[in-house]
């Protein structure tokens, strides 16, 4: 089974600022990092790890069609030898291990899962720029204080826009689940993703009507 790692840029938060900061980031230092999202391909199914409050954070979408981020590139990471029997066992513990209560941006984010979970296949690493930003600004916080702000208000806004699109849910049988579920969990985000950008239109209204008062 060939196995992918597609690449996103995160520039769909609820933070006009957040966008704006991420996105420089991302084009000034592509190859020494970023702040991507991360997820893994294998068996028609795209795999990754997200914030929510409670149940298990990985979930399932169509390949390069997470509506929660821009897609940026795919990375090959070769063939896995396991079948399909124990593809399921490992989706199964990794969704038990990986809840959604314990996403960090720094510490246990998506680019984490994608490393983890090629791992489990037999394969990897990952290229070390995907998650160098994290690794880095977790080595800088102990050392910056406002480091540790700047990463902490850019990992609420991300975990935010988890908040308003996380509504995968999946079948005891993970890597078999259908393509109608597919579908179904990708119009639920797309709903919930309307609903945060009309949200972001009042607050800009709002905005608006302050500063002409």
């Amino acid at each position: 089974m060939e196995v992918k790692i597609h690449i996103y840029d995160v520039t769909n938060t609820p933070s006009e600022r957040a966008n704006s900061v991420i996105m420089t980031v991302n084009n000034l230092t592509r190859d020494v990092g970023g702040v991507f999202h991360g997820a893994v391909e294998i068996c028609g199914k795209e795999w990754s790890f997200g914030f929510c409050e409670s149940g298990s954070g990985v979930y399932a979408c169509l390949p390069k069609l997470n509506p929660a981020y821009t897609y940026r590139e795919t990375i090959e990471m070769g063939k896995t030898d396991i079948g399909m029997k124990q593809l399921n066992a490992i989706l199964r513990k990794m969704r038990e291990e990986w809840q959604g209560n314990t996403y960090d941006l720094l510490g246990r984010n998506c680019c984490h899962f994608c490393e983890e979970f090629c791992k489990e296949l037999g394969l990897g690493p990952i290229p070390a720029w995907i998650n160098r930003f994290a690794y880095g600004a977790e080595s800088a916080v102990t050392a910056v204080q406002s480091t540790y702000d700047t990463m902490m208000w850019l990992g609420e806004a991300i975990s935010q826009t988890w908040t308003n699109t996380f509504n995968c849910m999946l079948p005891e049988d993970p890597a078999s689940e259908s393509d109608e579920l597919m579908l179904e969990a990708r119009r639920k985000a797309k709903i919930a993703e309307q609903a945060k950008l009309r949200e972001a239109e009042e607050v800009r209204k709002l905005d608006s009507s302050a500063q002409r008062a």
